[in-house]
C-alpha cells in the first residue's frame, strides 16, 4: 500500500541537521543561494513551510491514483469538460502562445493569465497611435530608472489609454511588450495579465530572455548536445543554468560581456567556447577565463585527474571548478590571490591542494564535500577560515596560520580523520559548529584572545573527553573539562566522556544550544532551579537519554531539544512553558507519556513526529494550534481529546497514526490542514465543526474504516482525494453550501452513498463520475434529513 511520509532528518547527528536546528542558521540554498544544492548541508526549509518538495512529488504521483486502471479510462469522457477548463486555466498561467488577438470588447485577463511566450499581441486603442513597446523605450531612454516598472507602467497607462489603474504587478514588462500591435481604440484593463519579462527567441527555443535581447535569464534542462547563445545577450545571469542542465557543449556569443557569479555552476560541460571578437572571456582546453587571463571562471566538469593553473591567474571565481568529480590534483599559481566560494567543493577526488603564501581569502566553502582531501596548508595572510570551509573533507592534521582570528561556522565540520588541531594565539571568534562531528578530535586548548564560541563547536567529536582553556582567558572557564562562560552562568559545552550521569552546578541559568548534543553515553541530567533558558538541539542525539526533571522556572526550551533521544521513555513540562518547539521530540521512538504545561497554547511542527510508543498526551484547554506533522506517524496513539479554543490543525498533523481511533474535534476549530488524518487506518468516526469551511487535499485519504463523516454547512471546497478507500458502508451529506468538489475528491470508496440536493454541485459531481448518490427530498433539504431517492450513474431511482 501507498504512503507518503514529510521530509524530516532522522539523523540529528550530522552537522546538516545541527546547524538547521540553531538560532539564526540560513537555510538558503538552490537557485537563489549562494552554494548549488548538492554541496549544501544545510537542509531546506521545506518542514517549515508545508510538504517538502519529495513529498509534493508523491503527492503529484497520487494523481494517478486508481485502484481500477478501467474505471479511469471508463471516467475519461465524463471528465474532458473539467479537464478543458483545467487545461484552459493552465494555458492562461502558462500559455506557450505566440501570437494573440485581443477583441474590440475585450475587458479583462483572468487573474492568474500569465501569457510567457507571447511575441505580439493585437490590441485596441481609444486614442494613441504609439505602441506600448515604442512608449517603454522612449520612457526609458530619457532617464525613468528601468526597475521603477510601476511608475513606467503608469505612463504606459496614461499615454496609451490602457486603464490608469494597473497595479505594481500588473506591467511586469511582459517579453513581447516592445512587439505590441496596436489598433486605435478600447477599454481594456490589464490586471496581473503581464507578469512575464522573458520570451521566446528563434535562435535559442524555450530560452528566457529579456525583451532587449541582452540578459540570458533561462536556459531549460529539456535541452540537450550543444548550445550557441545568440548574438546580442550581453550578460548571463545567475542561475541561468539550473540544476540538471544536460548540455555538453556550449559556445558564448563575442557580445557577451557579463557572467553573474554561479550562472554556470551547474553545467556539466564537456566543451567550451568563445566566439571570436570577445572581448571579455576566451576559453582554453575546457577552462573559461576573464580576457586577461587572470580569473579562472569556469572549469567543464570532465577536467580529470591532474589540473594546473597558469601563472598569472590571480583568482579562482566562485564554484569554477564544483563537482568536477575526477581531479585528483590541482597545482596552484604563486600569483593566487584568492579563491572564490565553492571554488573545489564536491571534488571528491581531490587528495591534495597546496594554497600559494600569498592567497589572501579563501571562501566559505571552497573545499566542501572533497571527502578526500587529505592535507592542505592555510597562509599566513588568510585571516578568516569562512562557513563550511573545510568540512566534510579527510584532513587529519592541521596547522593553521598564526594570523588567524576566526574560524566560522562549520569550518571543519565532519572531517572524520581530523585529530588534533592548535589554535593560534590571535584567534578571537570560534563560530558555530566549527568542528561539529570530527569525532576523532583530540582535546583542544581554546587560546587567551578568544572571545565568542558559538554553540555547538565540539558538537559530536566523541573523543574530545575534556576542553581546556588558557588561564588568561577573561570571558571563558572550564571546570571538570566543561566549558562555562567565565561568570559560571551559561554552560557552553559538555564534552564526550563516558560518564552517564551529570549536575548541571548551582548559579547556572542557561544551556547553549547542542550543549550535550551527541553524548551517547549520558543516562541522566540533573538541572538547579537556577536554570531558565535551554538552547535549540541542547539534548539532541544523546540516545541513552532516559528520564529527565526540568526546572520550575524554565522559560524557553528550545527546538530540536530532544530530536533523537530514542530513550527518554517520559516528560512533564512545567506550567513556565507556554509553547512546545518544532522538532522537540521528533524520533524519540521510546517516548510513552507527556504531559503538556496547564499553560501550553502551541505545540509546534514535527514534535512528536515518529514517536512510535506514545500512547497518550495530556492536552491542556489552553492550547490553540497543533502544527505540521506535529504527531506524524505516531503508532500507537489510540484516542486523542482536544479543547475547545484549538483554532488550527495543521498540514499532516496525525498523518500515519495508524491506530488512532476516535479523535474529537473542537467547535472552535476553523482550520484543518491538508493531510491532517491522512492514512489513520483505525480512525471510525469523526464530527467536523461547524466554522470549517474546507477539506483539504488528502485529508482522509486511506482511512479505511470510516463509518462516520460529518461534513458542516460551512463547508465551501473539497479538496484533492479527500476522501479515499472507504471500506465501511457509509452514507455521506455534502451540503449545498460546497462549490468546489475536486474531481479526484473522492476515490475507491465503493460502499459510500452521497446524500445530495437537487442542482447542488455535490449533485454534479456525484451524476458525472458516477457515484452512488440519494437525493434529499424538497421538503427536507432546508433541515436536512432521510433521503427518498437512490441513483447510481446518475440515474435516479425512485
Amino acid at each position: 500500500m501507498f504512503r507518503f511520509s514529510p521530509t524530516l532528518h532522522t539523523q540529528i547527528l550530522t552537522v546538516s541537521a545541527f546547524l538547521a536546528a540553531l538560532p539564526g542558521c540560513t537555510k538558503t540554498q538552490g537557485p537563489d543561494s549562494q552554494t548549488p544544492v548538492s554541496s549544501s548541508p544545510i537542509p531546506t526549509d521545506a518542514q517549515e513551510n508545508g510538504l517538502s518538495d519529495a513529498d509534493a512529488e508523491l503527492i503529484r504521483d497520487l494523481n494517478e491514483f486508481a485502484s481500477d486502471p478501467a474505471e479511469m479510462a471508463a471516467l475519461e469522457a465524463e471528465i474532458q469538460e473539467d479537464e478543458a477548463q483545467r487545461e484552459a486555466k493552465r494555458m492562461a498561467r502558462e500559455s506557450g502562445f505566440r501570437t494573440m488577438e485581443l477583441p474590440p470588447n475585450w475587458e479583462e485577463l483572468d487573474d492568474e493569465a500569465k501569457l510567457k511566450y507571447l511575441r505580439s499581441i493585437a490590441v485596441e486603442q481609444k486614442n494613441k497611435t504609439e505602441t506600448p513597446g515604442e512608449l517603454y523605450e522612449r520612457l526609458t531612454a530619457s532617464g525613468i530608472d528601468v526597475q521603477k516598472q510601476y511608475e513606467i507602467g503608469q505612463k504606459i497607462a496614461e499615454e496609451s489609454g490602457l486603464a490608469p489603474d494597473i497595479r505594481f504587478d500588473a506591467v511586469f514588462f511582459a517579453d513581447w511588450l516592445p512587439e505590441m500591435e496596436t489598433l486605435d481604440r478600447t477599454d481594456t484593463q490589464h490586471k496581473n495579465a503581464w507578469m512575464q519579462d522573458t520570451f521566446l527567441k528563434d535562435s535559442l527555443p524555450q530560452a528566457e530572455i529579456s525583451s532587449d535581447g541582452k540578459r540570458l535569464r533561462s536556459i531549460p534542462n529539456e535541452l540537450t548536445g550543444a548550445c550557441e547563445i545568440p548574438e546580442g545577450v550581453k550578460r548571463i545571469e545567475k542561475n541561468a543554468f539550473s540544476e540538471g542542465c544536460a548540455l555538453t557543449s556550449l559556445t558564448l556569443p563575442a557580445s557577451l560581456a557579463e557572467i553573474d557569479e554561479d550562472a554556470l555552476a551547474w553545467c556539466t560541460l564537456e566543451e567550451i567556447r568563445v566566439a571570436e571578437g570577445n572581448e571579455h572571456f576566451k576559453a582554453e582546453d575546457g577552462v573559461l577565463f576573464s580576457a586577461d587571463g587572470k580569473k579562472i571562471i569556469y572549469c567543464c566538469r570532465n577536467k580529470a585527474h591532474d589540473y594546473t593553473v597558469p601563472d598569472g591567474v590571480t583568482e579562482i571565481g566562485p564554484s569554477a571548478f564544483f563537482g568536477c568529480r575526477d581531479l585528483s590534483s590541482v597545482t596552484l599559481p604563486e600569483s593566487l590571490t584568492q579563491i572564490g566560494p565553492r571554488a573545489f567543493a564536491d571534488c571528491e577526488q581531490l587528495t591534495a591542494a597546496r594554497i600559494p603564501q600569498n592567497v589572501t581569502r579563501i571562501g566559505e566553502r571552497a573545499f566542501f564535500g572533497c571527502r578526500n582531501l587529505t592535507s592542505t596548508n592555510i597562509p599566513e595572510g588568510v585571516t578568516r577560515i569562512e562557513k563550511l570551509t573545510f568540512a566534510r573533507s579527510s584532513l587529519s592534521i592541521l596547522t593553521l596560520s598564526p594570523n588567524l582570528t576566526h574560524i566560522l561556522d562549520g569550518a571543519f565540520a565532519e572531517c572524520p580523520q581530523l585529530e588534533y588541531v592548535q589554535l593560534p594565539e590571535n584567534l578571537t571568534y570560534l563560530g558555530r559548529c566549527a568542528f561539529a562531528m570530527s569525532e576523532n578530535l583530540a582535546p583542544i586548548t581554546i587560546p587567551a584572545k578568544v572571545s565568542e564560541i558559538g554553540d555547538g563547536v565540539f558538537f559530536g567529536c566523541g573523543k574530545m573527553r575534556e576542553i581546556s582553556i588558557s588561564s588568561q582567558n577573561p570571558h571563558f572557564k572550564t571546570e571538570d573539562g566543561v566549558l562555562f562562560s567565565a561568570d559560571g552562568k551559561t554552560l557552553l559545552q559538555f564534552p564526550g566522556r563516558k560518564g552517564g550521569q551529570f549536575y548541571v552546578p548551582d548559579g547556572v541559568t542557561e544551556i547553549r544550544g547542542a550543549a550535550f548534543a551527541g553524548c551517547v553515553n549520558l543516562r541522566a541530567v540533573r538541572f538547579p532551579e537556577s536554570v531558565t533558558r535551554i538552547g535549540n538541539a541542547a539534548f539532541a542525539g544523546c540516545s541513552a537519554l532516559e528520564n529527565m526533571t526540568l526546572p520550575r522556572a524554565l522559560s524557553y526550551l528550545g527546538k530540536c531539544a530532544f530530536i533523537d533521544c530514542t530513550h527518554l521513555n517520559a516528560m512533564r513540562f512545567p506550567d513556565s512553558l507556554t509553547r512546545l518547539e518544532d522538532g522537540m521530540f521528533a524520533n524519540c521512538c521510546a517516548l510513552q507519556r507527556v504531559t503538556l504545561s496547564a499553560g501550553m497554547e502551541e505545540i509546534g511542527s514535527f514534535a512528536f513526529h515518529r514517536c512510535r510508543e506514545l500512547r497518550s498526551a495530556a492536552i491542556p484547554d489552553s492550547l490553540t494550534r497543533i502544527g505540521r506533522f506535529s504527531f506524524f506517524g505516531c503508532v500507537n496513539l489510540h484516542r486523542l481529546a482536544l479543547p475547545e479554543g484549538l483554532t488550527e490543525i495543521g498540514d499532516g498533523a496525525f498523518c500515519d497514526c495508524f491506530s488512532l481511533s476516535t479523535i474529537l474535534l473542537p467547535k472552535s476549530l476553523i482550520r484543518l490542514g491538508n493531510c491532517a488524518f491522512a492514512h489513520c487506518a483505525s480512525l471510525n468516526e469523526i464530527i467536523l465543526p461547524d466554522g470549517l469551511t474546507e477539506i483539504g487535499d488528502f485529508t482522509f485519504y486511506l482511512c479505511d474504516k470510516l463509518h462516520t463523516l460529518h461534513i458542516p454547512e460551512s463547508v465551501t471546497k473539497i479538496g484533492k482525494f479527500a476522501i479515499t478507500s472507504l471500506s465501511q458502508p457509509i452514507e455521506l451529506t455534502i451540503p449545498a453550501n460546497v462549490q468546489e468538489i475536486h474531481f479526484q475528491a473522492i476515490r475507491g470508496c465503493g460502499n459510500l452513498t452521497l446524500l445530495v440536493e437537487e442542482n447542488s454541485e455535490a449533485h454534479r459531481y456525484a451524476a458525472r463520475y458516477r457515484i452512488k448518490f440519494r437525493l434529499l427530498p424538497k421538503e427536507k433539504q432546508e433541515n436536512g434529513g432521510s433521503s427518498q431517492k437512490d441513483s447510481e450513474n446518475g440515474d435516479t431511482k425512485e
